[in-house]
């Protein structure tokens, strides 16, 4: 099976759906439109010039991603997930996957299976590859078959952020273990583990097992993901740990893989820019300072994006920042009416065509664009 260029993942723990090649985006923005959502653990689908989102009735509906005008709308609970071919991939409480015709929304074919919530899928071929909660499976959507399927005895749940390269599906497990599994196949290539990065949950006054959070970014033959305090590459062959870096000063609030560099966000304020191979830290911005500064008593927080020429970041006050990538002075900063915080699990950041997408705690989800774009 060949990987298709642009492979979006489906769900809140699957890796964020962030566009191939440069980002293009700069400020200042303006705001374009608003509209309410089911829930502000919205991320954004974006596909042949349609926004694809939850809508009140737990379906789907698709709008015009430059307008916002609604162009149809699915009633039956079904999120979506993925553009897959001319098909939209959609999931369905119950354990139904449902093929929806892009431009109409009809049904054009369904499958049921027994994975649930918090799934991820990913397009591969004439294949989709999905999974969640200890199940994987690859289902032929042409041949309308499933190539494989394997149910694991591990709950993936929260910790199964996933990652997808040209031969293998990395995900992680509760407890600490990283797994590869191939994607031809569906067999376990190779199991690691993070648990030795423990880490002390003081609420709870417990010291916990090193686990992966978020999504597993992929960068030439190694894998690299979030674990508390640490940032953790693996190699793809064989699962073996090629750098680790991070301490107990301080944790990964987020990261973003761009180009060759992994951009880290802690929960102190600090940007920290690595080098992807090697793990070095090679500069290292105040984005808290920076914001605070500007807004009084303002804390830089989730989500992240990084462009060609800005580093975006959401706050807990709600306020949008975007800082120059070069020497992380703050360039421009947006408040929507009545906005509040940005720090949702499973929020982000999604830019395209000049444009940039997010949701907030208000349970609405907004479109701003660059300034003078039409």
């Amino acid at each position: 099976m060949t990987r298709q260029p642009a492979a979006y993942p489906a769900y809140e723990w699957g890796p964020r759906r962030v566009p191939q090649g440069p980002i293009e985006l700069a400020p200042p923005l303006s705001f374009v439109w608003t509209r309410p959502q089911r829930t502000a653990m919205t991320v954004p689908l974006i596909d042949r010039g349609l926004l694809f989102l939850d809508n009140e009735a737990r379906g789907t509906s698709a709008f015009d991603e430059g307008g916002g005008q609604l162009r149809w709308s699915s009633e039956k609970p079904c999120g979506p997930g993925l553009v897959h071919q001319s098909l939209l991939l959609t999931a369905r409480a119950g354990g139904l996957m449902q093929f929806l015709d892009v431009d109409t929304g009809k049904l054009a074919a369904s499958l049921p299976t027994d994975i649930r919530g918090g799934s991820w899928a990913v397009s591969v071929g004439d294949c989709v590859v999905s999974g969640a909660t200890g199940r994987e499976w690859c289902y032929d959507v042409v041949g309308r078959r499933t190539v494989w399927r394997h149910p694991w005895k591990t709950r993936i749940g929260q910790a199964g952020g996933f990652g997808v390269s040209e031969r293998c599906i990395v995900n992680g497990v509760m407890g600490g273990a990283i797994r590869g599994v191939s994607l031809e196949t569906g067999e376990l290539l190779w199991e690691t583990s993070v648990a030795d990065l423990a880490y002390y949950v003081l609420n709870l006054g417990t010291t916990e097992p090193g686990q992966a959070q978020g999504p597993f970014r992929i960068f030439g033959s190694t894998t690299l993901f979030n674990v508390e305090h640490y940032v953790v590459c693996l190699s793809l062959e064989s699962g073996e740990r090629r750098w680790k870096w991070g301490d107990t000063s301080d944790a990964v609030r987020e990261g973003f893989l761009y180009g060759d560099r992994y951009y880290v966000l802690t929960k102190l304020g600090r940007l920290c820019v690595l080098n992807a191979a090697t793990g070095a830290q090679e500069e290292s911005f105040d984005l808290g300072d920076e914001a605070a500064r500007a807004v009084d008593r303002a804390r830089v927080t989730s989500p992240l994006l990084v462009s060609e020429t800005h580093v975006w970041t959401g706050s807990w006050q709600g306020y949008v920042f975007a800082f120059d990538r070069r020497t992380g002075q703050l360039s421009w900063h947006y408040l929507p009416e009545g906005g509040m915080t940005t720090e949702i699990a499973g929020n982000t950041f999604v830019a395209a065509n000049s444009r940039l997408y997010y949701a907030d705690g208000t349970w609405r989800f907004y479109c701003l664009k660059e300034t003078g774009q039409s």
